[in-house]
């Protein structure tokens, strides 16, 4: 009977019965296969690689992350930009120049009427550094009041107007400063950052930097600043001041340069306001104003030889002609020509600079 019924099993249930033996049979084969193959390696070896997939996975979004804060960073430097904007278009009194993110190239272009900028102008490159540089201070929650602070004659290259500017920014945004150094050569710069920093008060000191030549070598020395440009608005009473050191002395080679040129700015100034018909041709005006004609010369041509030369030769001064005859040029200045046109102008200054 158990035949019977076995039998009749496998007839009722031959689809069934099929599959069992077919995959008996596949087990049969792939057992034999297992290690012809060297199967057991190869999962192994996957296995592995799955293991570094995933390792790689994870360095790939960790990466990703970073990205993803980089980019936040730059759109926040992006949202910053607009503070400088706002800070540059006060400096320069227009909007038409600005710092524009973006994100294409990761980065900032400088932007003019809509267009990339290609042809900015000395001034407009120093507003721009000028602004970014007084921004970049505050930078990482840095504060002002802990800061010692240089800033290198902040106004070259600019117009009046932002010469004007410049002073504002700075002062609005550095006066709080813990110390603050400003060099600068322009005169009427330095008469606003003066008087800013107003000279009497006790935490406050000017100096000077003159340059000199020594043995053919320039070279700067840092001194106590005249009290000619504390007290007075004019350059003109600095310059007066400090060639009246060198009255009734001879002026050596070392001095032949920055004299002929503070000469000139001297006789400059107090003869365009003498003869004011004729201030832009500085030869004429020594032409009306020396009547001793060889006095005229020797000045011309003291003040043509060591003011605004192309080049400057060092060696052989020593046997200059118009230097040697030069030992009383600046007296000559003084009493033949300021003081003879206009003595009583000539008194006040030399008491100006003697209670100086």
């Amino acid at each position: 009977m158990k035949i019977i019924r076995d039998h009749n099993n496998k007839t009722e249930n031959f689809e069934q019965e099929s599959k069992k033996l077919k995959s008996k049979l596949e087990f049969h084969y792939s057992s034999l296969l297992f290690d012809e193959f060297e199967l057991n390696k190869k999962l192994k070896k996957i296995e592995s690689l799955d293991s570094k997939l995933d390792l790689k996975i994870k360095e790939k979004n960790k990466i990703n992350g970073i990205i993803v804060a980089l980019e936040a960073k730059l759109s926040n430097e992006a949202f910053g930009a607009k503070e400088f904007n706002n800070k540059l278009h006060k400096f320069l009194g227009r909007d038409n120049i600005e710092l524009k993110f973006d994100s294409n190239i990761k980065g900032y272009k400088i932007i003019r009427d809509d267009d990339e900028a290609d042809n900015l102008s000395e001034g407009e490159k120093t507003a721009i550094s000028f602004v970014y540089f007084i921004t970049k201070l505050k930078e990482n929650d840095n504060k002002i009041e802990n800061s010692i602070i240089v800033v290198d004659d902040p106004i070259s290259s600019f117009d009046s107007n932002n010469l004007f500017s410049a002073y504002s920014f700075l002062k609005n945004e550095c006066e709080k400063a813990k110390q603050l150094f400003v060099i600068t050569h322009n005169f009427t710069y330095f008469k606003l950052v003066r008087d800013w920093f107003n000279p009497r008060k006790k935490r406050t000191s000017f100096y000077l930097i003159e340059a000199n030549i020594e043995e053919n070598k320039r070279f700067s020395q840092l001194k106590r600043i005249s009290n000619s440009l504390i007290e007075y608005n004019s350059e003109y009473h600095f310059i007066f001041s400090q060639l009246y050191q060198y009255k009734d002395k001879t002026i050596t080679s070392t001095d032949a340069y920055l004299i002929g040129n503070l000469l000139r700015k001297l006789l400059e100034a107090f003869l365009s306001f003498k003869y004011p018909l004729k201030r832009s041709d500085f030869k004429t005006l020594c032409n009306d104003a020396i009547e001793d004609a060889q006095l005229r010369e020797k000045i011309y041509r003291f003040i043509n030889k060591y003011s605004h030369n192309q080049t400057i030769e060092f060696f052989g001064l020593e046997d200059d002609t118009v230097l040697s005859e030069s030992d009383t040029i600046i007296n000559n200045v003084f009493e033949k020509i300021i003081k003879k046109i206009d003595e009583k102008h000539f008194n006040e200054m030399v008491k100006m600079v003697e209670n100086g």
